[in-house]
């Protein structure tokens, strides 16, 4: 009997502690994040409790967050960024692909490597890397050697934290002004420490050509332990292509209006079936392969976004795990104002500096937000009203030629089809 009794205590040792194992590994969970009390769905909860796992796993799980937003050009995709832009905790940055331009010919494995390259903050190569894409691409260079970021008047928030984090270099190394100024060009490594700090990397990229090619990329930072995120912004074609007539973008005219029209509504289908194929092959799909399988990919209309923009903007926040900040919210909320309320606000105050003679920097003031209105790169406008005004621009002929082209991604996204000119300016009749 005495040897049954001892096989018996061995085998009730074991269990206990295969049972110790398993509530440690459950705490170590918890206490990582990788479970929250708050999800939309049961598939959410499995898939992304699967990525986790993986990430787990390979022993690589870290704190930052990174958010990818991917849209195509004229589909609002700088008035979404301006949720993350001016978020202190964040570090953003716009168009960094924007020497490889939205041909899709080549370059496609260099692009990858950049972005890459950005999100784990090596900033080392990033001015060759654009010097050497512009001599294949040709394309006009809007700062990025210069300056070391692409567009820099979007880049206000990080070029700030850059400032002060350049002055503190030089009064900690002793450096005159005068002999090394904190000016133009960034310089890389000073980019790489506050890329590094920030809890939330984000980049805005129209030049990944497909949701394929991004998804690559997700898999690979997926595997490096990084918690990915990407933000698929879509918007009404005819609305697209009203605000590229209306800016001449690629020197577009009304007759090659049907060829730009198809190229940008084949990337939609090619990415519609992208989603569709993934989500019906979720089962076989091996976690941190794809945000779409992984609950880390969602769509989004900007006509919801201009239309609700804080109760959006909460959305997409409470999407990545964070919760939208006070000043952002703030921002987003004067942003917002419209193009009357902007001009009465700043004629009422150059009226009381004139009463109280301090006119100095009153009409500078009254241009510079004048024209902020007016450019349309600028994020500063009425949503709104840019939702609809392609009804007020587009010919019949146009929208004709346009809904001929993007019917499937149009009944994908609901909008709705418009057969008259009389329904164009119809504003009773939606049109999404």
């Amino acid at each position: 009997m005495l040897p049954v009794v001892k096989m018996r205590i061995v085998m009730l040792t074991r269990s206990l502690l295969s049972l110790v194992g398993l509530v440690f590994i459950v705490v170590l969970f918890i206490n990582s994040g990788l479970f929250t009390a708050e999800t939309s769905s049961s598939a959410m909860n499995n898939n992304e409790g699967k990525a986790n796992r993986k990430r787990f796993q390979q022993g690589n799980i870290k704190n930052e967050t990174i958010v990818f937003i991917y849209a195509n050009q004229r589909s609002g995709s700088s008035f979404l960024g301006e949720i993350f832009n001016n978020n202190t905790e964040a570090f953003y940055l716009y168009e960094p692909l924007l020497p490889f331009t939205t041909s899709c010919k080549n370059l496609n494995e260099e692009r990858k490597t950049l972005l890459k390259d950005l999100v784990e903050c090596n900033f080392r190569n990033i001015r060759n890397t654009y010097k050497k894409t512009f001599a294949i691409t040709g394309y006009k260079d809007q700062g990025c050697l210069y300056n070391t970021l692409c567009f820099i008047s979007h880049h206000v928030p990080l070029v700030n934290k850059y400032a002060t984090r350049c002055k503190v270099m030089a009064r900690r190394q002793n450096i005159n002004d005068n002999s090394e100024p904190c000016g133009f060009p960034l310089r890389e490594n000073y980019l790489s420490q506050i890329c590094e700090e920030s809890d939330i990397r984000v980049f805005k990229i129209l030049r990944i050509c497909s949701l394929r090619m991004l998804d690559e990329v997700y898999s690979y930072l997926e595997t490096r332990g990084y918690n990915v995120f990407v933000i698929h912004l879509v918007r009404d074609p005819r609305a697209t292509m009203s605000s590229r007539l209306a800016i001449k973008l690629d020197e577009i005219a009304d007759n090659d209006l049907g060829q730009q029209t198809k190229e940008l509504c084949d990337r939609y289908k090619m990415n519609i079936e992208y989603v569709d194929n993934m989500e019906a092959a979720h089962h076989s799909i091996s976690p941190g392969s794809s945000a779409v399988t992984d609950n880390r990919y969602l769509r989004i209309r900007y006509e919801d976004l201009a239309l609700n923009t804080i109760e959006q903007a909460e959305y997409i926040y409470r999407f990545i795990g964070k919760t939208l900040p006070s000043e952002v919210k703030k921002n987003l909320k004067e942003s917002a104002l419209t193009l009357d309320k902007l001009i009465e606000e700043v004629k009422e105050k150059v009226f009381r500096m004139v009463e109280n003679k301090k006119l100095e920097g009153g009409f500078e003031k009254y241009n510079e937000i004048f024209d902020k209105v007016k450019d349309p790169f600028e994020t500063v406008r009425d949503p709104g009203k840019v939702a609809t005004k392609w009804r007020k621009v587009l010919t019949f002929e146009q929208l004709q030629t346009i809904q001929e082209y993007c019917k499937e991604p149009m009944e994908k996204f609901n909008y709705k089809m418009l057969h008259s000119r009389s329904e164009m300016l119809d504003f009773d009749i939606k049109n999404y």
